[in-house]
């Protein structure tokens, strides 16, 4: 009896670690036009058409440390998946757009594959859907301001 719990307690130590298969994708999220470095990008992540601008799946906040040339590198990582990502280049970090009196955006913002508003209104779920797949997934969004 103790040999057999000896042994297992042995086979247990020198079993070698199996590297685990991974899920998970790596974003590069590039987003450009940025006009200054004062504030964060904050970035909402959706993963479905219902919930898309309202409701994010994950909010993600990034310093702009690295902000040059107008350009501001956000990395992180999601699992594998299809989503739709929304940026706001919040200037004054209240963590919310700001418009002026006509209701147009003071802050920059931005949507992933570059899809534009439409008469002030967010695009569709489908216009910024992208498929992530593992490993490093570079994305380019850019910032638009009026």
């Amino acid at each position: 009896m103790k040999f057999l719990l000896v042994f297992s307690l042995m086979s247990s130590i020198f079993v070698p670690d199996v590297p685990q298969q991974t899920t998970e994708a790596e974003i590069q999220l590039m987003v450009h036009n940025i006009r200054s470095a004062k504030g964060k990008i904050l970035v909402g992540v959706y993963d479905k058409a219902e919930s898309f601008t309202d409701d994010p799946q994950y909010s993600l906040e990034f310093s702009k440390e690295n902000f040059r040339d107008g350009m501001v590198t956000c990395r992180f990582s999601l699992p594998i998946g299809t989503y739709a990502f929304s940026l706001l280049d919040d200037e004054n970090e209240d963590y919310e757009m700001n418009y002026n009196l006509f209701g147009i955006p003071k802050e920059g913002y931005g949507f992933s594959k570059d899809a534009k508003v439409k008469l002030l209104s967010p695009p569709a779920f489908d216009d910024c859907k992208l498929q992530l797949s593992l490993g490093m997934n570079a994305l380019k969004v850019r910032a638009r301001y009026f």
